[in-house]
């Protein structure tokens, strides 16, 4: 959601050469003052422009009796051409301390992106289709500001945003809901990435927004211009109450039969633990179906939030099974869950999603931290492993909340098997996946976890088993 703010909140005005925009947005989260954002735009001789824009949130996440304090804050800068297209970016995101930075260009067609984070940097290179045109704040506004479309009709354009650590393509569409006499327009717009998620953005004539809002369920956000800076009072998310239950709780072993919200479906994929039947509802089983992945290598390696690589991480994992007396595979995805559980001796909330290291050097986190790290973990004894998210069903939350795991690939037994360290004690059952977030291509990861969790925020799962 703070990338959308951030996507949404830019302003342009026509200007001479020199400062043309610096203004201030206030915001809520759930009725609670809980955002700030800071932009300014400069035109150049030229008639490009160049645009900062600064977002802070601070919200608190509470889940089973934890609260830690969130302070996140995004900076965006673009210079763009007159034209409106992007030339090169600058991205900086801050959550909690751990930064993360992108600098890159545009150049014949392909997007040049250096990502720093947690002090190692990697290049990224992203081909943009033929067609695609990257547009700025400038060129995005423009388009929607100048559009002669009628009221119903839609206005498509494309930007580039920082993303779980990755660069990524977004495609937005606009429909346009009203336009005044005197020009100012309202739009409902729509991500790619979160299909499921309406975003309605008021601009004036000038082409300057006025007021934004967005509504997932739970989570309401709304923003406008203030004439100065707002002190940031927070607001409290409630983790737990993200996804609700209706009618009966689900078993606790063997398998479950829910019906997820009709739209939704189409991002709950299907793996070797779940599938759809013929009634349309979702199938969970404790025991994962035999099967031979195509590529077991691909969950063999390091990837970008499992570094394992690292000398102090390789050791650490070689020591915990020195001194134990696994055997088996089973035995040793045992042994290194519950080294990871020890390890992790905080349990912390204000994680954004750390990486295996970062969590290893921290020793704190939540159920995404705890995934990852074990994930690594396994890899590096051998043992092909991959993060899973999605929800669980907790009696400790009292319902469905928002989760992430790790299964490995028993090479014995010819399938897959849940190992969690966050919640340990909950069958495979009480788990719907969303996506893999490793063993994947990178923008697929990232694509499945955005669609995926937005399709069922806010919505019901219902139980069907025993029916």
């Amino acid at each position: 959601m703070r990338w959308l703010i951030v996507l949404f909140c830019s302003a342009y005005l026509c200007a001479a050469e020199g400062l043309v925009t610096d203004q201030w947005f206030t915001g809520q989260l759930n009725g609670a003052t809980a955002l700030s954002g800071h932009e300014t735009v400069t035109q150049s001789a030229d008639g490009g422009l160049v645009t900062n824009f600064t977002m802070t949130m601070l919200f608190s996440r509470s889940l089973a009796g934890f609260t830690s304090t969130m302070s996140m804050t995004q900076k965006r800068h673009f210079e763009e051409g007159a034209d409106g297209l992007i030339h090169s970016f600058h991205f900086d995101d801050d959550e909690n301390g751990t930064r993360t930075t992108a600098r890159g260009v545009i150049k014949d067609g392909v997007v040049e992106a250096d990502i720093t984070r947690n002090g190692q940097t990697r290049h990224m290179s992203i081909p943009v289709p033929e067609g695609i045109i990257l547009y700025g704040n400038h060129g995005g506004q423009q388009l929607l500001v100048e559009s002669s479309i009628a009221v119903g009709e839609s206005v498509q354009f494309h930007s580039i945003e920082l993303l779980m650590g990755h660069i990524r393509l977004i495609t937005s569409t606009g429909v346009l809901k009203h336009r005044s006499v005197d020009g100012s327009t309202v739009y409902d717009v729509t991500v790619d990435l979160m299909p499921m998620v309406t975003t309605s953005m008021s601009i004036d004539p000038k082409g300057d927004l006025i007021r934004m809002s967005l509504d997932m369920g739970p989570i309401a956000i709304r923003l406008k211009r203030c004439e100065k800076p707002v002190p940031l009072h927070g607001a409290t998310l409630d983790v737990g109450a993200l996804v609700h239950n209706q009618g009966r709780a689900p078993v606790a072993q063997g398998r479950n039969l829910y019906r997820l919200p009709k739209r939704a479906r189409q991002y709950i994929p299907e793996n070797e633990f779940q599938c759809y039947n013929a009634d349309g509802l979702l199938v969970v089983e404790d025991q994962a179906q035999q099967s031979v992945p195509e590529k077991l290598d691909t969950y063999m390696k390091a990837e970008p939030q499992l570094e394992i690589d690292d000398p102090s991480l390789r050791q650490w994992v070689q020591q915990q099974l020195e001194v134990s007396s696994a055997q088996t595979q089973a035995e040793r995805a045992e042994c290194l869950r519950m080294a990871v559980r020890t390890h992790i001796r905080k349990k912390d909330l204000s994680k954004g999603d750390a990486t295996a290291l970062e969590t290893f050097q921290s020793a704190c986190g939540d159920c995404t931290e705890h995934a990852n790290l074990l994930c690594a973990a396994l890899r590096i004894a051998g043992i092909p492993a991959r993060t899973e998210v999605g929800v669980v069903y907790a009696s400790s939350i009292g319902g469905w909340g928002g989760h992430a795991w790790t299964s490995y690939y028993d090479t014995d037994l010819k399938c897959w098997a849940l190992t969690d360290a966050a919640y340990p004690g909950i069958n495979r059952c009480m788990y719907i996946m969303t996506a893999v977030s490793s063993g994947n291509d990178d923008f697929q990861m990232n694509d499945a976890i955005l669609a995926g969790t937005t399709a069922l925020m806010g919505k019901s799962i219902e139980v069907c088993t025993g029916r």
